[in-house]
């Protein structure tokens, strides 16, 4: 099935994996280390390391999430995989895990998209605007 792996330093590849289940990924693409999976629009997931940063991984590239309040432009680390999963069977059936299913044409365009050099240049110019008051990584304290 059709996914897109991107690597640190490298232009995202289409690639062929033969995964039934998102779990299963990761023995197509080791790298992944234990995964986090992102939800994307149209069955999309973004597969990354969920120990990246604890791994010292490098920056891979930035992605915008509109909907969230304080993290709408996140700095994604480490080599990434999108597949796309087959939407879920009738809630009164038990399910292992997501079933993958082969991104598009047109997913694959969507997703070549985020690496434009104009939409990451404008993504960075975001990343910084937020964060520059402070530490990426220092906990968000609310207050009520």
């Amino acid at each position: 099935m059709k996914a897109i792996k991107k690597e640190v330093n490298n232009p995202c590849e289409v690639i062929d994996i033969d995964c039934r289940y998102v779990c299963d990924v990761i023995k197509a693409v080791p790298e992944l280390g234990y995964i986090e999976r992102v939800p994307m629009e149209n069955n999309i997931l973004l597969l990354a390391d969920e120990e990246g940063h604890i791994k010292g991984l490098p920056h891979n590239f930035f992605l915008s999430f509109p909907n969230s309040k304080h993290f709408p432009v996140q700095d994604i680390i480490g080599t990434v995989v999108f597949i796309k999963t087959k939407p879920l069977p009738p809630l009164d059936e038990e399910i292992y895990d997501y079933e993958v299913d082969g991104l598009s044409n047109e997913d694959v365009e969507l997703i070549k998209k985020i690496f434009t050099e104009d939409n990451q240049a404008k993504l960075s110019k975001k990343f910084d605007e937020i964060y520059k008051d402070r530490d990426y990584w220092s906990p968000i304290v609310t207050t009520w």
